[in-house]
């Protein structure tokens, strides 16, 4: 573009401003973007009036999806000598989000890196890191820039300590896949350091010490999840019962759950404590409980994930009868209904990600009340 303009007439000016540039602004006011395109293409000639036409045009071909022709723009006006020092990095910064658009991260964190080093726009380009090291999976290089971010901008500090605690967890999961469970280990309790309700690091430092045998380290860790996080309450609870039963403590159990009860809202704690009452004999107190979650005000789907774990063959239907038909119609409905939904964009699941795949939160994929008690987690 540049070539092509050098030996073309400098547009006559009106009002201080080209004719033409004029005129492209007016068929974008008008919503004619192809030609306010064409009108822009024309103006091939650098200089400090029109810097900012090619900048403009540069993030209009990257909004419509034509990056090649961003990146030609933006690397063109790169290009140019003397370009004073602020439209060079703000050149930059576009050319990084141009890359970072086409899917070429190595090249995006290149130029994102630069401007860190030039201490120009820190703190987009500090973000813009982030994202490309969680796409990587390169969780140190990810803690650095949050760390980096953070002695930058106190203005969202809590969120990137959280950050920065899954890092650590991610971490403990590539350790662990590795059979470093001492290195996962350290990777966990890091994590509980940066961030002491970190209930991701809680339940996975748990499941190290349940597979381990160490069954009341696991429940000082489960116990723990609850008070770090309490809408994660679903997920520890097939846990606790487990590692209860492992000590003997059914009993226990049973008391620890009912004191849930009055904290989490949901269905589950009702669930497992109705289906304690009824291993135990006692249809009574599983009664109870199915009536104290019908005063709670349910919703139909927790009262229906009620109905499937209390009524079976062996409370009086038979599986050829009306009732068997009905549960397993019923089991196959809430099957098919999520158990999760990120409170931040809306995002539903089946299982748990501590990081959305749509909004890329964390912590925010959260078990819905009526969802089953635990699952796998990602």
């Amino acid at each position: 573009m540049a070539r092509r303009g050098e030996n073309k007439p400098r547009p006559k000016k009106a009002g201080g401003l080209g004719r033409e540039y004029i005129r492209g602004l007016d068929f974008l006011i008008n919503d004619q973007t192809d030609k306010a395109l064409e009108v822009f293409t024309r103006l091939v000639e650098v200089d400090q009036d029109t810097i900012e036409t090619h900048l403009s045009l540069g993030a209009l071909f990257r909004r419509r999806g034509e990056v090649d022709r961003a990146l030609r723009v933006h690397q063109n006006l790169i290009a140019r000598p003397n370009l004073p020092r602020p439209v060079h990095q703000r050149a930059l910064l576009e050319l990084a989000r141009d890359y970072l658009a086409a899917g070429v991260l190595d090249r995006a964190e290149e130029l994102f890196r630069e401007l860190v080093e030039q201490n120009a726009y820190v703190v987009e380009s500090l973000r813009r890191l982030i994202r490309i090291y969680e796409q990587q999976s390169d969780w140190e290089q990810a803690i650095e820039a949050n760390r980096r971010l953070e002695s930058v901008s106190s203005k969202h500090r809590g969120q990137q300590l959280h950050a920065i605690a899954h890092y650590h967890c991610e971490l403990a999961e590539q350790k662990q896949r590795a059979g470093d469970s001492r290195g996962a280990k350290t990777s966990l309790k890091k994590s509980l350091h940066v961030y002491s309700d970190c209930a991701r690091a809680a339940i996975a430092l748990g499941d190290l010490a349940y597979n381990a045998g160490d069954y009341r380290e696991a429940n000082k860790y489960w116990q723990r999840v609850p008070e770090q996080m309490l809408e994660l309450t679903p997920e520890v609870l097939p846990r606790l019962q487990q590692s209860f039963d492992s000590l003997n403590q059914a009993a226990a159990f049973y008391q620890w759950l009912a004191q849930q009860v009055g904290r989490y809202e949901g269905v589950a704690p009702y669930i497992l404590l109705a289906e304690q009452a009824f291993r135990s004999g006692d249809k009574g107190a599983a009664e109870d409980w199915v009536q104290r979650y019908l005063e709670q005000a349910p919703d139909i789907s927790g009262m229906g994930r009620l109905f499937s774990a209390v009524v079976s063959p062996a409370t009086g239907a038979t599986e050829n009868g009306v009732r068997a038909k009905l549960q397993l119609a019923l089991e196959d409905a809430l099957g098919r209904m999520p158990a999760y939904r990120c409170n931040h964009c809306g995002f539903e699941a089946r299982q748990l990600h501590w990081q959305c795949p749509s909004c890329h939160q964390w912590d925010t994929t959260l078990p819905l009340p009526h969802g089953p008690a635990g699952s796998h987690s990602h």
